[in-house]
């Protein structure tokens, strides 16, 4: 009987004692203590825990490269760190007595409406149909040849290598009976184009060419 409270107190004793070393560590010390304290540097994003445990549910956050984190203990696989008067666990394999330089940030890559450049149609088909049904519209083409156009004002106005008229941008020049002069498109043909005329069908999109 003696012998089984014995075992109980020291189980006892046991787990009061590692619930006080758990809650001093995640808590830390007070660095205000006059003690000094090692600090390293995270060597890439890395975890900062809870608790010395792999398991997710414990992440406070993430550390980025670079971050600097006071060392209250070290261990073999976890050291006991604080980072802004918050204390937890990192990895130790992950810190490093040398300053480490964060990366630099990413550049904003402004995302700009896609627009189509392929050619699904060449003029060859274009020329022989006459008639292309694609993304809602009609697309019919009329020759600069018939109806030169001479009162447009499109800048920088040529004929491209597959005898489409175009702009200065190689913006392919339309006409449209639905939408403004100067709203760009995206084209079957393999590159944008841009409406620069209007009276055709509704719903139809006149192309200017060259043939």
């Amino acid at each position: 009987m003696r012998k089984r409270i014995f075992i109980f107190s020291l189980v006892v004793v046991i787990i009061m004692s590692f619930g006080c070393i758990s809650n001093a560590q995640v808590q830390g010390p007070n660095l205000r203590d006059g003690k000094s304290y090692l600090v390293m540097y995270t060597k890439e994003d890395v975890n900062f825990r809870k608790y010395p445990s792999p398991m997710e549910s414990n992440v406070i956050q993430v550390l980025p490269k670079g971050t600097a984190v006071t060392v209250v203990k070290k261990g073999d696989r976890w050291h006991s760190v604080i980072y802004k008067g918050k204390g937890g666990f990192v990895r130790n394999i992950y810190l490093s007595r040398a300053k480490i330089e964060p990366d630099p940030p990413k550049p904003v890559v402004e995302e700009k409406p896609s627009t189509q450049t392929e050619i699904i149609y060449t003029a060859k088909t274009f020329k022989n149909r006459g008639v292309i049904w694609w993304n809602g519209w009609r697309w019919t083409w009329y020759s600069q040849r018939v109806l030169p156009g001479k009162g447009l004002k499109i800048p920088g106005r040529h004929v491209n290598e597959n005898g489409y008229v175009v702009d200065a941008n190689g913006r392919i020049c339309l006409a449209s009976s639905k939408l403004k002069k100067g709203t760009i498109v995206s084209t079957p043909f393999g590159a944008e184009g841009c409406v620069y005329d209007s009276g055709c069908a509704s719903n139809t999109l006149d192309v200017y060419v060259s043939w």
